[in-house]
């Protein structure tokens, strides 16, 4: 039991209120549309993944070597 072993982890937190405070308008727009220019990123690096992947999918890659001819003799 955890009882028996004592402290495990002991931390000091400063809250700085300044920083903690509420953020302004301009503060949570500016916020807002960073994280939007973000996640418009991510989208678009999501979206060319599933491109390359679905032509990966499609047949082989660009790059197979591919044996044309007869079969080698044994």
């Amino acid at each position: 039991h955890l009882e028996s072993v004592g402290t495990l982890c002991s931390y000091n937190l400063t809250v700085d209120a300044e920083t903690c405070g509420t953020p302004t308008e301009t503060d949570y727009r500016k916020i807002y549309s960073n994280w939007c220019h973000e996640f418009e990123k991510y989208k678009l690096a999501m979206k060319t993944w599933q491109t390359k992947h679905a032509k990966c999918q499609g047949g082989g890659h660009p790059n197979d070597v591919t044996y044309q001819g007869r079969a080698p003799a044994a």
